[in-house]
């Protein structure tokens, strides 16, 4: 996924200096296989993190 638009425009045209990507689909995908795993009363960790993506002038 990309981030908005907006932001991505901002760095290209010096505005911001960088910007960086959420991943939905890894949060999301990661968030059910979690929430499966504490219904099966598996240990999960507190935190868990997902790749982000740094953003910078192409």
């Amino acid at each position: 996924m990309t981030p908005p638009l907006i932001a991505v425009k901002a760095v290209n045209e010096g505005a911001l200096a960088a910007t960086v990507a959420q991943k939905p689909k890894d949060m999301g995908r990661i968030s059910i296989e979690t929430a499966k795993k504490i219904i099966a009363n598996e240990n999960v960790p507190a935190s868990i993190p997902v790749a982000l993506e740094l953003v910078v002038k192409k």
